[in-house]
């Protein structure tokens, strides 16, 4: 889709199975962005940076179209519409130069959006109500090479999307569950030990403002007891941090 400049603008989309008027509450409702948008991580003075996050890219300010189904941040627009199995959930992004001061970060907001329409979908297909609790790591990775086959998942990433998997990751945390998505540079697999949550991986090819290729994970788990997300959160840190040269990411750019 290009603009009638010729610049080529970049839409996202997934469709979610859930009534429209639950969707557009999932985009206005704070309690219930933060259930897929982004990750919590707290700033030096212990303050929750993921509330002030939401507050910044959903409503500082936000332009709403009636019906509400648009929704404008920034340059980046959502739009709902009803389809068959659901809402389709599209963002179309301004294309490149649009905002210079983020055209450094522009592939770096486009896959986070990816990622984050994905945790919708999961929230409110199977977690609506529920809270949800994340870990994310980042870094570059000592040795060259994506993120999926580090992990053993290069077979399971070859089937089919809903397909049934089993593995060992190489930390020993066992997990099971389905094929959720695959992009080009993401893979997600949902993880019935993590209270049916979610296991998102990705890779980031080098940038602006990265001279090397890095990866990510966001671990994201249901109605675990505190000390069992403790516990996990102790394991794949131990394990990523023998292998990457972890990064804290500044509020992680994910708005236009």
């Amino acid at each position: 889709m290009s603009e009638p400049n010729g610049e080529a603008v970049t839409v996202i989309e997934v469709t979610v199975a859930a009534p429209i008027d639950d969707v557009w509450s999932a985009l206005r409702d704070p309690g219930q962005l933060r259930n897929w948008h982004g990750w919590e991580y707290d700033l030096p003075d212990g303050t929750d940076a993921l509330v002030a996050e939401i507050r910044t890219i959903y409503f500082n300010p936000a332009v709403i179209e009636e019906p509400p189904t648009r929704l404008s941040i920034g340059t980046d627009v959502f739009d709902l519409a009803e389809v068959d199995g659901g809402v389709r959930v599209r963002i179309t992004r301004a294309p490149r130069g649009t905002d210079p001061d983020w055209d450094a970060y522009y592939d770096d907001i486009t896959e986070g959006w990816r990622t984050f329409l994905f945790q919708l979908k999961w929230a409110l297909e199977r977690h609506a109500g529920q809270i949800r609790t994340t870990h994310f790591t980042a870094g570059t990775p000592a040795e060259p090479g994506p993120i999926v086959p580090r992990l053993g998942l290069a077979e399971i990433a070859g089937q089919p999307i809903g397909s049934s998997y089993a593995v060992t990751l190489p930390m020993g945390l066992t997990i099971s569950g389905t094929v959720f998505f695959r992009t080009e540079l993401q893979f997600g697999l949902t993880v019935a030990e993590w209270g049916d949550g979610l296991l998102e991986v990705a890779d980031s090819p080098p940038a602006p403002h990265r001279p090397a290729a890095g990866s990510a994970a966001i671990l994201s788990f249901y109605g675990l007891p505190a000390a069992t997300v403790t516990q996990l959160r102790t394991t794949w840190d131990a394990w990523w941090s023998s292998r990457f040269e972890t990064v804290e990411l500044p509020g992680e750019a994910t708005a236009g």
